[in-house]
């Protein structure tokens, strides 16, 4: 502190705080960067918080949508489920997961573009089966005697039809070839 013993000077000169120098030009203080108010004892937040959110103390409180030092960052919705990156408010969801908040379980294929995912499980389209709903279903699920190809019945011997429903009739030469 420096005193005057001059009629209509100072008497003395504050210290600013430390964050900051007297100008007698001014009759105040001069802040340094991030300091503010008549002592320079006030912290300014990093980029005035975005204009998202709040001073305290030269930290920023930042507004619901918003986090960051700065609150610059767009937050994401529930926070990806910690589930994925926050990238610009968007999440990126980790393999397996999928939904604006990563909170729904991805389906295998993403049912092949034959049904709709119902968390983790997919909902096939009429004509397909299928975890992920890539196989074509077949007539009848060819009635237990035969396997499905491509939505084609393959039936076991002794069956015929689209759906392996028919009994072949047994001709009198195979008969005489088995006796």
């Amino acid at each position: 502190m420096t005193f005057s013993v001059h009629p209509g000077q100072l008497d003395y000169f504050p210290h600013c705080s430390g964050h900051g120098n007297f100008s007698l030009e001014s009759c105040g203080c001069i802040c340094n960067e991030g300091w503010a108010g008549k002592n320079c004892s006030e912290p300014l937040c990093p980029m005035g918080c975005s204009s998202r959110g709040v001073c305290v103390d030269g930290q920023c409180i930042c507004d619901s949508d918003y986090s960051g030092e700065d609150c610059s960052e767009a937050r994401c919705p529930t926070d990806c489920s910690s589930r994925g990156l926050c990238v610009d408010g968007e999440c990126i969801c980790e393999e397996g997961f999928a939904g604006e908040d990563c909170s729904e379980l991805r389906c295998p294929g993403d049912c092949s573009g034959k049904g709709s995912c119902a968390n983790g499980t997919c909902i096939c389209q009429e004509g397909y089966v299928g975890e992920d709903c890539g196989q074509l279903r077949c007539l009848n699920a060819c009635s237990g005697r035969g396997f499905c190809q491509e939505g084609l019945c393959s039936c076991e011997d002794g069956y015929q039809g689209r759906d392996c429903s028919a009994a072949k009739a047994v001709d009198d030469e195979s008969i005489s070839r088995t006796n």
